[in-house]
């Protein structure tokens, strides 16, 4: 056995070392993640969580963006997402996600993911998301309790915002079929 690995008595398995936990990294915290993502499965048998339930609210109403038109098409987003537009993004977002598998974990037993929200933006041709996230008030309302440090919070803010814009974008890419019915007017400016 390498001096890196340890076997444990009681059941066998071996572990790294600290020394050799540090050598792993950035891309073995990805690996791990990756592998960890691969292997969860909801109730259709697809890899990663299931896709949300879209809101019926108004995405004008979210702080983080600006919506041009009032047809959301939530209904034909869903449906492109079970029909595997889901599972597709995460793939790809969990390929090389920046989370650890700690914060996967946190994420999922908090139920982000279904806290997503994708909706047409007619004015910007493109779909548009709200991502959910981990709240500034997280330690005052004790969460979960593995979740302790700024930094683990950052890291899955970030991880879901990232993955809301694969999403999108497999979504236009793939799935939208509809034009945007916004028409400039003729006096804009060329730029």
């Amino acid at each position: 056995m390498t001096p890196a690995l340890r076997a444990t008595a009681s059941n066998g398995v071996q572990r790294r070392s600290p020394a050799a936990r540090r050598r792993r990294g950035a891309s073995g915290l990805r690996q791990a993640f990756a592998r960890a993502a691969a292997t969860t499965t909801h109730e259709s048998g697809r890899r990663g969580p299931p896709p949300p339930t879209l809101a019926t609210v108004d995405p004008s109403q979210y702080d983080d963006t600006e919506v041009g038109g009032d047809e959301y098409h939530r209904e034909e987003l869903e449906a492109f997402l079970r029909e595997g537009a889901w599972e597709t993004a995460f793939e790809r977002w969990a390929a090389d996600a920046d989370i650890d598998a700690d914060a996967w974990r946190i994420a999922g037993e908090l139920d982000l993911f279904a806290g997503f929200d994708f909706f047409w933006d007619d004015f910007a041709d493109r779909v548009g998301y709200h991502a959910p996230g981990i709240p500034e008030d997280w330690k005052e309302r004790d969460l979960h309790p593995d979740l302790d440090s700024w930094a683990q919070v950052s890291a899955v803010n970030a991880a879901l915002t990232e993955f809301g814009q694969v999403v999108c974008e497999v979504l236009k890419a793939e799935y939208v079929d509809w034009e945007s019915e916004f028409e400039a007017p003729d006096d804009l400016p060329d730029f």
